[in-house]
């Protein structure tokens, strides 16, 4: 065998051993992320606001980006996934249209790390990025990621599923 098939096959062994080891951790290794269900029906035309925690479900600590202030504003942090009882999705508000339509990402962010065990919780008000028509039921699912905009799709964690009664 000519020297250079053994570099190339000493090459090749090596990322096999070492490859593991410097793999990324997934994301639903490091934190998970709960959509709380509401207890009783919204009436329609009202504000409609979701209570998500996300916890740090490792052994370290796992760094996030977040809105600064007092009142810290992470609906646009998520990804929402909404559908009526047909499976359609609703209309975007005209705010979320013109911001997805611009892909404007803009804003402040600080980094917040969550130890392990730790939780935190959010507020994402649905309907400033989605219009509600109709009474009836949706099914909702949010994801999140550890940074603020564009963070990788391996960085993003998926919650569960609630549907959601809207009432005339």
């Amino acid at each position: 065998m000519p020297m250079r098939n053994y570099v190339l096959l000493t090459l090749i062994l090596f990322s096999l051993v070492i490859s593991p080891v410097c793999a990324d951790t997934r994301a639903g290794d490091q934190f998970s992320v709960s959509l709380h269900a509401l207890t009783k029906p919204i009436k329609f035309g009202t504000a409609l606001r979701l209570k998500v925690t996300v916890t740090n479900v490792s052994d370290h600590d796992v760094p996030f980006e977040r809105t600064p202030g007092a009142i810290p504003d992470e609906t646009l942090t998520y990804r929402v996934e909404i559908r009526d009882e047909r499976g359609k999705g609703p209309d975007e508000t005209p705010f979320f249209h013109n911001l997805r339509a611009n892909r404007w990402a803009f804003g402040s962010y600080t980094k917040y790390v969550l130890k392990p065990g730790e939780s935190f919780d959010d507020e994402v008000v649905l309907t400033r990025l989605y219009t509600l028509a109709k009474p009836g039921k949706y099914r909702i699912w949010v994801a999140r990621g550890q940074r603020a905009f564009g963070g990788p799709p391996k960085d993003a964690m998926k919650s569960n599923e609630i549907t959601v009664d809207v009432s005339p």
